[in-house]
């Protein structure tokens, strides 16, 4: 009976919701929340005299839990895991600003099926938020194979966007954080921008320590010496941090991306320390430590998601990151020289990912993933207490894996997974030869839940 009300309810709905979608061409395809409180009088809809629809907002699935967020879970969150935590999913566990899973593994967010950064889901708007998919393992190509999947289904936009401003600012004015949100849509093409400052300045009288020795043959009374030691501790820190990526999503469902990210930090301390005792059996000392790190870096990701003929599929990644760092610290005593040292760090990070899948059917898969990552440090140290015999110094390391992937689901969400495969490891110094290692590589992942 439920199910005749509910199929007699969606022949009701169907023309409404149309209608719905054809007044909001002008600018976003659907709207957040289209409410049309009845059909229109040319409409050819069956009129009911009453209709009743009944659901719930869990479901479980094939491979896992779809959830309807309600209006007022949406109202009250201001981004995804906002939104997560409103909805309480019994399956996730939230402590601090980590969402893990409930025995305590990683999740991997994902929009409408492609891979979503922090920045994609502190910009995420609740409000066109539609569905949220939860996959301990999914088959489902889009996936790579990752477990644990939260992916929000979004409702369609082709023309369109939105700026979004979250500024957060410390009482005392210590501090502050000024992220910011653009993103714009048109037809298939996304383009997203993120920029954001933060900076953090703190003063503090440090610690003070304060100890007394009695009995001791340093005085010829034997009286109580007693140790004071107290440091001023200041710090300042600030960030910079600037990305636009460019997304492409094809008819059939296929999707490339590039992003090109900057970033700039800089972090002072400075820390004042005195030492004194009483009676003055030693003469009062004083030391001042000040560091300087700062560090600029620049990447570049590239994301491909092809389907091929027959259910094969082909995920491409290529990434190449750069940093360059300096860390500087000066040490002075009061009664000695300063002790000086510096050290600068160049590194290169280049890595490529291939992943070809073939879904034989809705239970099997099969995937070959083939993965490259290379890191090229370059240090140089100067100073008073610096490396001297090597000042200069570099290290080459790359690792390189071949894996092959059996994936079987089971009845009730559970599933098997088999891998076999190989990594050759490679590293090498300047002052050392190349060490290269061969490593099999085998794993037998088998899930079942019993809820």
């Amino acid at each position: 009976m439920k199910k005749k009300k509910f199929e007699a309810a969606k022949l009701f709905l169907k023309p409404v919701l149309l209608t719905g979608m054809l007044l909001t061409g002008c600018g976003i395809a659907i709207a957040d929340n289209p409410e049309v409180q009845s059909a229109p009088a040319d409409s050819t809809a069956t009129q009911l005299e009453e209709v009743v629809v009944e659901g719930q907002n869990q479901m479980v699935t094939k491979e896992g839990i779809t959830m309807l967020p309600t209006r007022d879970e949406k109202s009250h969150a201001y981004d995804a895991q906002t939104l997560l935590r409103n909805m309480a999913p019994p399956m996730l566990s939230f402590k601090n600003d980590m969402v893990t899973t409930v025995s305590g593994e990683d999740v991997n967010y994902y929009i409408d099926g492609i891979p979503a950064t922090e920045a994609d889901c502190a910009s995420l708007r609740p409000s066109r938020v539609l569905k949220v998919e939860y996959f301990p393992f999914s088959s489902d190509p889009r996936f790579a194979g990752v477990n644990n999947v939260i992916n929000f289904v979004m409702q369609p936009m082709e023309y369109g966007g939105y700026v979004r401003f979250n500024p957060v600012q410390y009482m005392g004015y210590t501090g502050g954080g000024y992220p910011l949100y653009a993103k714009f849509v048109r037809k298939s093409m996304h383009y997203d921008l993120v920029a954001s400052a933060d900076w953090n300045s703190t003063h503090s009288g440090g610690e003070r320590k304060t100890e007394v020795f009695r009995g001791l043959d340093l005085t010829p009374d034997k009286e109580p010496v007693t140790r004071d030691y107290n440091t001023n501790e200041s710090s300042q820190y600030h960030s910079y941090r600037a990305a636009f990526r460019a997304l492409n999503i094809r008819a059939n469902g296929s999707y490339l991306y590039s992003t090109l990210a900057f970033n700039y930090s800089s972090d002072r301390n400075n820390n004042d320390g005195y030492l004194s005792f009483s009676p003055e059996l030693f003469p009062t000392s004083s030391a001042n430590t000040r560091t300087h790190n700062r560090n600029i870096s620049a990447s570049w990701n590239g994301y491909a998601m092809l389907i091929l003929p027959q259910n094969q599929y082909l995920h491409i990644v290529p990434v190449l990151k750069y940093s360059n760092s300096r860390n500087n610290s000066l040490y002075s005593p009061l009664l000695l020289s300063p002790i000086l040292n510096n050290a600068k760090e160049i590194a290169w990070q280049p890595s490529v990912l291939l992943q070809y899948v073939k879904v034989i059917n809705e239970k099997i898969s099969l995937a070959v993933v083939l993965s490259s990552n290379t890191t090229i440090y370059s240090t140089d140290y100067s100073g008073d207490i610096s490396a001297e015999s090597a000042p200069h110094q570099t290290l080459t390391t790359s690792r390189n894996m071949l894996r092959a992937y059996l994936y079987h689901g089971l009845p009730r969400n559970a599933y098997y997974k088999v891998m076999l495969g190989g990594m050759l490891s490679y590293s090498k110094t300047a002052s050392a030869d190349a060490v290269t290692l061969v490593d099999p590589l085998a794993e037998v992942d088998f899930r079942y839940p019993f809820s």
